[in-house]
């Protein structure tokens, strides 16, 4: 299992390394002439552009893994800001599996080819009882020394749905699916909080198998250890 975090990417190699390093050392290393401004500004906004959009540099990451490790069957974890269906698709190429965790602001296709909203959708889902989990002050799983404020009743549920249209804005603006791109859903929330209490709902988007409840619990079980991994790539 390999968790990401968003402090470990790096923008990928580029043909232009120095171009891209600012426009200081473009002056002072580069002579213009032999580029030309108009492809040196371009360079200055893929720079740019790949700084921000950390969520397609994992696909990269993904595909470079699978040539590190042939002979081993990874599956990547990854929390809501990579939440990105390029990572998804990557994963599928490369035979790698995935646990992302969703934003829940997305429209999502189901098998029925009825398109709806993430909040329907999570209404509207089946749940069956999960198990009970501590949570720390901020919501977050607690472990080790993190002692829990207040123990979680969780209900989990699952079904499949598909990506099927280009987004028109925002960083995912110019990607589209030559065909709908089929993940599973696995919800895990917590039906009845305390009064003052913001309740657990975790999204996660799948490639793991989802036909029973323990395949459930399986895909949930890898997210849970965030809380595990985090503390170590912070210390």
């Amino acid at each position: 299992m390999i968790f990401h975090k968003k402090s470990l990417f790096m923008p990928p190699p580029s043909p232009f390394p120095r171009i891209l390093r600012g426009r200081r050392q473009f002056r002072r290393f580069v002579n213009p002439c032999q580029y030309g401004f108009s492809l040196f500004r371009k360079c200055i906004e893929e720079r740019q552009r790949l700084l921000l959009n950390h969520r397609h540099q994992l696909a990269t990451h993904i595909r470079y893994l699978a040539t590190q490790a042939p002979d081993r069957h990874l599956t990547h974890v990854a929390d809501r800001e990579f939440d990105d269906v390029l990572a998804m698709a990557a994963a599928r190429e490369v035979g790698a599996g995935f646990v992302f965790r969703c934003l829940g602001n997305r429209n999502v296709r189901l098998e029925t080819g009825e398109d709806v909203d993430m909040a329907s959708l999570i209404a509207s889902l089946p749940m069956r009882p999960y198990k009970s989990l501590g949570l720390d002050a901020r919501g977050h799983v607690a472990y080790g020394k993190n002692r829990p404020k207040r123990v979680a009743s969780l209900s989990i549920g699952a079904c499949r749905v598909f990506f099927f249209r280009p987004c028109t804005r925002g960083e995912r603006r110019n990607i589209t699916l030559e065909e709908p791109l089929g993940v599973h859903l696995v919800v895990i929330r917590e039906l009845e909080a305390p009064d003052g209490e913001k309740p657990l709902c975790w999204l996660l988007f799948t490639s793991l198998p989802i036909d029973t409840q323990e395949r459930q619990a399986r895909a949930a079980a890898y997210y849970e250890q965030r809380w595990r991994i985090e503390p170590k790539n912070a210390s």
